[in-house]
């Protein structure tokens, strides 16, 4: 059987309003939603998907590939996940929630430039009011008005590659700038722009603390790894697929991206607090994220990003319930939890150690094929400027995990429970979701040649002039 995937999208959409006449059973609305879009993403097959009956350049196009398919999958279920785990958080929020569920889906699958912005602008919206639900209204005004500045940024990116080329289709652009470089570096500069706020760079990422350094176990894994993770993965279409960018632009953007990774790193290893380490280092990742973008390592990038966002996903998802168990997030206050915790302290541990890179991780292998690439490249700044980061990133990320194991006769056991006794279902569920997570980043760096393959199969092409050298368990490099 296969299903069309405008239903990723249809389907939240007619839920979110129908909810309005159900608001007794608005929860179950959310869950259902969610659990309908990954049933339907299984039967989804690759392909092109036309909308209205009009082929490309002058319709409405699905662009339904592996990247498309594989990064659905990941995004609904972690989706799916986090509404099972936080419908009460989401009570309130179940309309805008399966809008932000629409929208994503959107994101990842349109095929027209106009479109993407359209998804955008409806995404950031949904995630305004998902931030808002903290109560911190002024920074959830600071996203709203990067967001805003954002969008006009992309959107005069948009009118003048328009004016230039005559098209906003994907594929029709990305053939017309091979057959004429040049003349567009300014609209991509303003696209790359635009889109800098949504994934975090450095300098527009100035509202990531405010809506992240307070966020719960709702918020952080929403807007900290499924929105950043679904926006990095547009930025590999865009950078990647569709255009042609010069190599002073891509030197340009790639500095910023350098920026982004070191400024991270160095605000992850000064701080004390939980959260705000998670956020920076979110921050800094996303900048070797572009990094490997824009200079074409389009099969790393990918596998990076879906790494990521599963590592993020479990780390805010448990640091929101923590601070819900334990009134803080200041490491000093919470040494020795994670020894009333081994399970869910496990799956933090191997979700930051994955994150920072270590063996037996798959961070581990994919940052190992990161260096060699380069290496291979005959380019060294960059590799040893990425080697000094992760061990930034490995200091202050073992540094958090040993103290929130800490044992010896100075510390003792916390005896916090992250997760109430009491509330027999969402632990149960908490500690399957983050341990099933946790395992895969462990079983991927125990056998990373299936990541590397699927990463192959998802993005080997899409790059010709610069195919990525696979490393793994196999014993040796190949294509």
């Amino acid at each position: 059987m296969q299903m069309n995937p405008v239903l990723t999208i249809a389907l939240p959409l007619i839920l979110a309003f129908t909810k309005i006449m159900y608001r007794r059973i608005a929860n179950l609305f959310l869950v259902l939603g969610s659990l309908l879009n990954v049933l339907v993403v299984f039967f989804i097959k690759e392909g092109q998907y036309l909308m209205g009956g009009y082929a490309p350049p002058f319709g409405i196009v699905l662009q339904v590939d592996a990247y498309a398919l594989y990064s659905l999958l990941v995004l609904n279920v972690l989706f799916a996940a986090l509404t099972i785990l936080v419908t009460k958080k989401a009570e309130n929020l179940t309309s805008s929630s399966l809008i932000a569920l629409a929208a994503l889906n959107g994101l990842i699958l349109t095929g027209d430039l106009f479109n993407l912005f359209v998804f955008l602008e409806i995404a950031a919206i949904a995630a305004i009011i998902i931030a808002s639900s903290s109560k911190r209204y002024h920074h959830a005004f600071h996203y709203m008005v990067a967001s805003i500045i954002g969008s006009t940024f992309y959107l005069l990116g948009l009118i003048l590659l328009y004016k230039q080329y005559g098209t906003l289709n994907m594929a029709k652009m990305h053939e017309l700038m091979l057959a004429s470089p040049g003349g567009s570096s300014v609209a991509v500069i303003l696209i790359f722009v635009g889109l800098a706020v949504e994934v975090k760079l450095m300098p527009f990422s100035g509202w990531v603390k405010g809506v992240l350094k307070n966020a719960d176990e709702w918020i952080g894994p929403m807007i900290g790894a499924i929105y950043g993770g679904a926006m990095m993965i547009v930025m590999g279409r865009l950078f990647t697929d569709v255009f042609v960018v010069s190599p002073k632009v891509t030197l340009l953007l790639s500095i910023l991206a350098l920026v982004t990774l070191v400024g991270g790193e160095a605000a992850a290893y000064d701080s004390e607090k939980m959260r705000e380490i998670l956020l920076y280092s979110g921050v800094a990742q996303s900048g070797l994220e572009i990094l490997l973008i824009l200079n074409g390592y389009a099969a790393l990038s990918f596998i990076l990003i879906l790494s990521n966002m599963m590592a993020k996903y479990v780390m805010f998802l448990l640091s929101g319930y923590i601070v819900n168990a334990a009134g803080t997030d200041v490491l000093g206050d919470l040494k020795g939890l994670f020894r009333s915790n081994p399970f869910l302290g496990f799956a933090f541990t191997a979700a930051g150690l994955s994150l920072a890179g270590l063996p037996l991780f798959v961070g581990f292998f994919i940052k190992l094929n990161i260096l060699y690439n380069l290496m291979m490249s005959h380019s060294y700044w960059l590799p040893a400027i990425i080697l000094i980061t992760s061990l930034v990133e490995g200091i202050y990320m073992l540094r958090m995990i040993l103290g929130l194991w800490q044992t010896g006769l100075e510390v003792q056991e916390t005896g916090i429970q992250i997760i109430s006794p009491s509330n027999i279902k969402t632990k149960y569920a908490v500690h399957a979701i983050t341990l099933i997570l946790s395992l895969a980043m462990v079983v991927f760096g125990l056998m990373p040649d299936y990541a590397l393959d699927l990463a192959q199969k998802a993005r080997g092409n899409a790059v010709a002039d610069k195919p990525a050298m696979m490393i793994g368990m196999k014993g040796g490099p190949g294509q």
